[in-house]
């Protein structure tokens, strides 16, 4: 195959009718990103919100419905890892608006449940 097709390849592969994408983000760490994977700002923290949409007409970024915010565009960019249906952001790379939501999403709790 030749390099620059391979590159191609390498850096993005959609699984139309599987609602995954996948993409070398850094080095070789592949990401896996399914619709519907919950979204976190740490492998141990509280989910935030969850994948509605993935690579839409093709940007690079997912939607996210994140709770008290509704639908909010983040950049693949700012993913830092995705595995086992969890995705994971890291928060320095997103926009301050996509933070406030992200710090909103649970204030609607019940704290007592």
């Amino acid at each position: 195959m030749g390099g620059a097709l391979h590159a191609q390849l390498k850096s993005a592969l959609v699984h139309i009718g599987e609602a995954a994408w996948s993409a070398t983000a850094m080095g070789d760490e592949h990401l896996k990103i399914e619709e519907g994977s919950e979204v976190f700002l740490s492998d141990t923290g509280k989910p935030f919100g969850a994948v509605r949409e993935i690579h839409p007409h093709g940007r690079s970024e997912i939607v996210v419905y994140i709770e008290n915010a509704g639908d909010v565009a983040i950049p693949l960019a700012a993913v830092a890892a995705a595995h086992f249906q969890k995705v994971i952001v890291d928060l320095d790379k997103l926009e301050p608006a996509v933070r406030d939501a992200i710090r909103r999403a649970h204030k609607a709790e019940d704290r007592n449940i």
